[in-house]
């Protein structure tokens, strides 16, 4: 799997969450709670699962996580988790403004490196090693 595409898909599905969620902060007074409920969303299967099936565009998020892992119910988790994950670097990035958070995430999107290098540290060993582990499946289902 090429690492772009693996990191494409990880900031489409926090776009799409991120905003289908609903809960991104209009004030600094509610933006750490907001932060915390998309964060929790992104990382519930059952409330995902719920807007999957309302949404079409968060069913075509969670369509390409699905073809990144091959369908993996444990990398799948781990790639929202880590879109989780990635909120709170995100939306202090942005002055916790929810507008020109999915223009950067959007502008990811097209400039995913670029994005990806002004991650935290620990942000980016959690991306290689779903991106590794999903490459090492890949691999060994293609052996005879």
């Amino acid at each position: 799997m090429k690492f772009i595409g693996f990191l494409n898909v990880l900031f489409f599905i926090t776009v799409i969450f991120s905003h289908s969620s609903s809960s991104m902060a209009q004030t600094d007074q509610t933006s750490d709670k907001a932060i915390k409920d998309t964060q929790d969303f992104l990382r519930d299967k059952s409330q995902r699962d719920e807007l999957i099936k309302k949404d079409s565009k968060a069913k075509e998020a969670d369509s390409k996580v699905n073809s990144v892992t091959g369908g993996d119910a444990v990398n799948n988790q781990k790639l929202y988790d880590i879109s989780a994950d990635i909120m709170p670097t995100l939306m202090q990035a942005v002055g916790n403004d929810p507008n020109k958070a999915m223009e950067l995430l959007q502008k990811a999107q097209t400039d995913p490196e670029a994005f990806y290098k002004d991650l935290p540290p620990e942000i980016r060993a959690k991306i290689r090693g779903v991106a590794s582990d999903i490459d090492a499946k890949g691999a060994a289902k293609k052996r005879p």
